[in-house]
Formats: structure tokens, C-alpha cells, sequence
């Protein structure tokens, strides 16, 4: 499985998504859709944390997704943080 998500404490205020070897856009979105569905079913304020420390490529159309998802996201989405050492935070960074 290229993605998982956990959440990473009991308050369930932290929910992390980790990004492994190679994925794909599809796999991405719907793995965002999926987490949009959780997140907004909460009444508590919730972090996103993006893990990409462990991802081994950046599939064709990827950097797009986020600037499209943002426009949609849950009032109790507060914080999305991206993390890891891979060329595609370079790329959303720049």
C-alpha cells in the first residue's frame, strides 16, 4: 500500500497521512477524499500532517491536487503540514 493513514493521538486532533515508495495521483486523491470524509464527521479541531519522507517518486499531475483540495477543506481542518526529504516538497514549496 503506497499510502496509510493514522491518527496520532487518543483526542484525535492529529491525523497523519504517510506517502511510501511509489504512488499515484489517483491513489493521492483518493486518499485525500477518504480523510476529507473523516475529518469533517468531527466536531474537534484537527492538524493534517502530509508525510512524504518515505516517497520515491511525483507522479505526473500531483502538484495541482492540494492548490484544487484547499478550496474544499473542512472548517475543522486547521493546519496542513507537509514533511520529508522528497523532491516533491521542494517542488510545492518553490
Amino acid at each position: 500500500m503506497p499510502t496509510t493513514s493514522i491518527w496520532l493521538n487518543p483526542e484525535m486532533t492529529m491525523y497523519m497521512i504517510r506517502f511510501m515508495g511509489h504512488w499515484t495521483t489517483s491513489e493521492m486523491k483518493d486518499t485525500l477524499q477518504h480523510t476529507h470524509s473523516i475529518v469533517k464527521g468531527k466536531e474537534q479541531k484537527i492538524a493534517l500532517l502530509l508525510d512524504f519522507s518515505e516517497s520515491e517518486s511525483i507522479p505526473d499531475g500531483v502538484l495541482q491536487l492540494p492548490r484544487r483540495i484547499s478550496h474544499s477543506l473542512p472548517e475543522n481542518l486547521v493546519c496542513v503540514t507537509f514533511f520529508g526529504s522528497s523532491l516533491y516538497l521542494q517542488l510545492i514549496l518553490e
